[in-house]
């Protein structure tokens, strides 16, 4: 069985073997897949982890990781619209460059 570590490196190769160049955000899922797993004890660490919680931590641990999703699927949709504006603003760059260039060719 393989560590959590070398299981991640060869899904992430996998899936650059089956889908091509990989976008940052398939192969941040690729790795987040591979720490749960390596969590839940699926691969070989060398260390079970027991953690022992009472119920109270269990669940209170199970919040604070749901705030966590939910934060950084905010944080994301909001990059992703900033990502759209400048997308939008270097379309208008460029073309406003290339008018200019068609005029310095006409002028010159």
């Amino acid at each position: 069985m393989a560590t959590t570590d070398e299981a991640i490196y060869l899904a992430l190769k996998s899936a650059k073997m089956l889908e091509g160049k990989l976008s940052e955000n398939r192969a941040n899922d690729v790795v987040a897949r591979g720490n749960l797993h390596g969590e839940l004890g699926y691969h070989d660490d060398g260390n079970e982890r027991i953690y022992n919680l009472d119920d109270q931590t269990r669940d209170r641990l199970i919040v604070h990781g749901r705030q966590d999703a939910a934060h950084a699927l905010l944080n994301t949709i909001s990059l992703l619209k900033i990502q759209e504006q400048h997308q939008k603003w270097n379309r208008r760059l460029l073309i406003i460059c290339a008018v200019v260039l068609v005029i310095i060719l006409f002028r010159g």
